[in-house]
């Protein structure tokens, strides 16, 4: 099933099998109730208008830890929180160290979503985070994280983490710096693997930085790869067909890229490759009908998902010629 719209255009409704319910600012007029703590995803977000005043980091943090029940927590979902002159630049340095404070208190966390951002607020190139990693491993117990951005600055080297089993980074382009220090984080119990590769223009990482993730020797128990939003996406299917950690996983998802019927005859003439697969995620493709059906028959007993095609944009003014074709969030 497609993605309604790009994940950056609407705030997330829901995450870890909860739905998100937005913790109040100081500034705002408090709900009557409270949900109760573990029922909910909670997000922390103060996305405040230019001159209003604003409680801060650390006072918004502290109090939702004693109006919410810090142990009782099971998903906590960061978004957008202003610069100092209510501006894009939010303060991402105080946030992670805010956080990383008080991670011992959320006891229960099993997930975490950082980077909740709209576009409206940021462009996913644009958000910045520092190092994530002692954050992480402040939370000994979580299960899934999910981080949006990191095109620029940014750090995700894990050292080890037990139970960490979903690990997303949604980025606009993924640098190599990031993508190399994932496949180096000692995460024995990973079993599902997204990452955003992106445009080139923001990084955009080759098969090359992400060799031992392919080989197999930095998750070797993976049971799902995702490698979304990928420019260059044809390329890499080729590469893919030869990998084992695609051999050894049940599901590929390679949507939101720009894949054309080059790469689509590709996965056709490596079949036998991704025959074994129970999904093979396709979604927003730029695949002639004859190609989205030579795919399906020579992968009859795979459930792809063929859905969203896209038409590339022309060079009206250049070379009308010319093709274009995007990947679903370009920036």
């Amino acid at each position: 099933m497609c993605d309604p719209l790009p994940p950056n255009e609407a705030l997330l409704t829901g995450f870890g099998g909860l739905p998100v319910v937005e913790f109040p600012r100081a500034e705002l007029e408090p709900p009557d109730r409270l949900p109760a703590p573990g029922a909910v995803a909670w997000r922390l977000r103060a996305n405040v208008d230019r001159g209003l005043p604003w409680e801060g980091v650390v006072s918004y943090v502290g109090r939702f830890c004693s109006e919410v029940d810090p142990a009782a927590v099971s998903a906590l979902v960061v978004g957008n929180f202003p610069g100092e002159d209510g501006g894009l630049d939010w303060p991402v340095e105080d946030l992670v160290f805010t956080l990383a404070e008080a991670a011992h208190r959320w006891s229960g966390l099993r997930s975490l979503f950082f980077g909740d951002i709209l576009r409206s607020e940021n462009e996913m190139s644009w958000i910045v985070w520092e190092d994530l990693g002692p954050l992480v491993a402040a939370l000994p117990e979580l299960r899934q994280l999910t981080v949006r951005g990191g095109s620029t600055t940014g750090g995700l080297c894990i050292r080890e983490h037990t139970r960490l089993a979903e690990l997303t980074v949604q980025s606009a382009g993924l640098t190599a710096e990031v993508a190399e220090e994932v496949c180096a984080s000692g995460l024995p119990a990973l079993r599902r693997l997204e990452l955003w590769t992106g445009s080139t223009e923001y990084g955009g990482v080759t098969p090359k930085a992400l060799e031992p993730l392919l080989t197999g020797e930095a998750f070797p128990d993976l049971e799902h790869l995702g490698l979304r939003n990928s420019q260059g996406l044809d390329a890499w299917i080729p590469v893919l067909a030869e990998a084992p950690v695609v051999a050894g996983a049940g599901s590929l998802d390679l949507s939101l890229g720009d894949l054309t019927d080059r790469g689509g005859r590709a996965v056709i003439r490596h079949a036998s490759a991704f025959a074994h697969l129970e999904r093979l995620d396709l979604h927003h493709h730029f695949l002639s009908e004859e190609v989205q059906a030579g795919i399906r028959a020579a992968l009859p007993r795979v459930d792809v998902d063929l859905s969203a095609p896209q038409e590339p944009e022309v060079d009206d003014h250049d070379d009308p010629t010319e093709f274009y074709y995007y990947t679903a969030v370009a920036e």
